[in-house]
């Protein structure tokens, strides 16, 4: 009986695990991206600093204007379902 449960139970431990790792990493929480900002980021901080800052959080793309940086970070909504982008102006 134990041996016939111990492949569910194993696929199962794996599939939530797995989940837990692809939601971690790819969903996009708003919340957590300002208050990002506000620790990590001074109100005169560097060029270079803004730049590592969105590095970080692996963008689809990150544009230089020289007076400005603009940059879009993507992943999954909350509900796992939606794609949401986030676009950021410095």
């Amino acid at each position: 009986m134990s041996r016939r449960l111990f492949w569910p139970l194993l696929t199962v431990a794996l599939l939530v695990v797995a989940f837990l790792l692809v939601r971690q990493h790819s969903v996009r929480n708003s919340e957590q991206l300002e208050r990002a900002i506000s620790n990590e980021l001074a109100l005169a901080s560097s060029e270079a600093q803004v730049v590592a800052f969105i590095e970080k959080r692996h963008p689809l793309f990150c544009d230089d204007l020289g007076s400005e940086i603009k940059t879009r970070l993507s992943g999954l909504a909350g509900n796992m379902i939606y794609r949401k982008d986030v676009i950021l102006i410095f």
